[in-house]
């Protein structure tokens, strides 16, 4: 179940990034930017024409949603159509490509913001498409098959990054508008109508771009200084470009229109030809005089400044090494304290470690200690238990006794006390008597955890077990150590205490 405040829904979604950005801003960033503003403005503009909804941007990357995958795919190809004439343009130094990739695909909406798999697939298909290439994924080309006069190449099905599953891919291979159907004339009509405003938004967007970046300096020259001569005005050959470059755009229009018989299209796009000049014009003479009064301010400004500083100099330079002065002797003061300090921190710490290190090796003296004492007294156990099984086996009696009476399955429970870092525990083992003799063997021999035990038991009901064992716990792995359990019958078992490995353990060793 998802969180709650997040949504699902089936979208469409374009992602687009451009190609090197970093390497470009690397080399010149004021210019990367400027290019970055122009292209973003034409991009934002198609996208928007097209009833997209752009959900995230980060730099030069933008994510967009489309509620018709027709117009998703639609809007793509005339991104990069845009793009390339706008390129055309440019020095091959700076020209700024895009990649695109598209998936219809389920999302994960929170807020404004598009999350999820749908959204995942197409940044990575934009991650390997070619530089002002297309990469549509075959949920996209099978809803627009048909409906688009577009080539596509069937890339076959990628792996791509983080994502489980391997997703066809298409390249958009050709673009062209979108597919005529013969009989209804409203078709082609509607298909030219839609491109002249694709052209005319592109248009104003770029007479804006251009405003403003003559306004922030990224093109044009610089601002006029004192004694500068008169200079061509920047701002008015920016603008009888953007003029020239609408009448092409206009005229571009006109001619596809005709061939839709498209006249109320025509004057609309002259009128709107006509109010974009209109503006630019008006724009430019503001931006003008706007540039005209900075430039006389900053003029004036200079003058003072010039005058004041001269006065100034020698006052500014003592009192900057004077600053400066502090400053070193306070940096050198805080330097000292932290070394003081750290020195100290370092004593502490040492003195905390060695303090540490020696009750480390106080408790495991005394542990090997007890560990020794237990061992010991298990193996005087053993030894006694051994005696007194040697003195029962030497009685007349022993000859007598039948071994045979033991053979069969049997189950022992061992039960240890907890030691060091093992706590208490429990277990079982089951065995075969076989010529009367106690065999009890678990692991593989050699290998740490293995051990084994084994013992006799004596006419008067006594038995003693003793084996080794390999450790398998972080205080004793790959060591090896003795086990010694003794005891008798009784009622139904025999009952055996002892010592397994320095561990107080009690075992218990019944017929199965």
């Amino acid at each position: 179940m998802d969180p709650p405040g997040l949504k699902r829904r089936l979208t469409c979604i374009l992602a687009t990034d451009a190609v090197g950005y970093s390497r470009l801003v690397n080399e010149d960033e004021t210019g990367a930017l400027r290019i970055l503003a122009a292209h973003r403005a034409v991009i934002d503009g198609i996208i928007a024409y097209h009833d997209g909804r752009i959900a995230n941007t980060a730099g030069d990357s933008v994510l967009a949603e489309f509620g018709s995958v027709v117009e998703g795919v639609r809007c793509a190809v005339e991104i990069q159509d845009a793009l390339k004439t706008r390129n055309e343009s440019l020095p091959e130094a700076q020209r700024m490509l895009f990649r695109i990739g598209i998936n219809l695909g389920e999302v994960v909406v929170k807020g404004d913001d598009l999350l999820g798999d749908g959204v995942n697939v197409a940044a990575r298909l934009q991650s390997i498409a070619p530089p002002g290439g297309i990469l549509v994924s075959s949920s996209v080309y099978d809803q627009i098959t048909g409906k688009l006069d577009l080539g596509f190449q069937d890339m076959g099905e990628q792996a791509l990054k983080n994502i489980s599953r391997p997703i066809r891919a298409f390249s958009v291979s050709g673009a062209g508008g979108p597919m005529r159907v013969p009989t209804p004339r409203l078709s082609t009509t509607v298909a030219t109508s839609r491109a002249l405003p694709v052209a005319i938004g592109v248009l104003a967007l770029a007479v804006l771009a251009g405003g403003v970046a003559w306004m922030q300096g990224w093109i044009g020259g610089s601002r006029p200084a004192e004694t500068s001569v008169a200079a061509p005005d920047p701002a008015k050959t920016k603008l009888e470009a953007d003029l020239a470059a609408s009448e092409k755009a206009r005229t571009e229009a006109e001619q596809r229109a005709k061939a839709a018989d498209a006249d109320a299209i025509r004057s609309r796009a002259l009128a709107d030809a006509a109010a974009l000049r209109m503006k630019a014009e008006s724009d430019a003479a503001a931006m003008k005089a706007k540039a005209q009064s900075e430039a006389t301010a900053l003029r004036s400004q200079a003058a003072q400044d010039a005058s004041r500083a001269k006065a100034a100099d020698a006052d500014a330079i003592r009192a900057r090494a004077e600053a400066e002065a502090a400053a070193l002797k306070s940096k050198a003061e805080t330097d000292v304290a932290a070394l003081k300090a750290k020195a100290q921190a370092d004593v502490a710490a040492m003195q905390s470690k060695a303090a540490q290190e020696a009750r480390a090796a106080q408790e495991a003296a005394a542990a090997q200690a007890a560990q020794e004492a237990t061992a010991a007294k298990a193996a005087q156990d053993a030894a006694a238990a051994k005696a007194a099984q040697e003195a029962s086996a030497a009685k007349p009696a022993a000859a007598s006794i039948d071994a045979s009476r033991y053979e069969g399955s049997w189950v022992m429970t061992l039960q240890c006390a907890a030691f060091r870092t093992v706590g208490p525990s429990t277990r079982s083992a089951d065995f075969v008597v076989r010529g009367g003799e106690f065999v009890v063997e678990r692991g593989t021999a050699g290998q740490p955890g293995y051990n084994i035990v084994r013992g006799r038991p004596a006419p008067d009901g006594a038995l003693v077990m003793t084996g080794s064992a390999i450790g398998n716990q972080a205080f004793n792995y790959g060591k090896h150590f003795a086990i010694a359990l003794a005891g008798r019958w009784t009622t139904d078992r025999f009952v055996l205490r002892g010592s397994w490995g320095g561990r107080n353990c009690e075992a218990e060793v019944a017929r199965k």
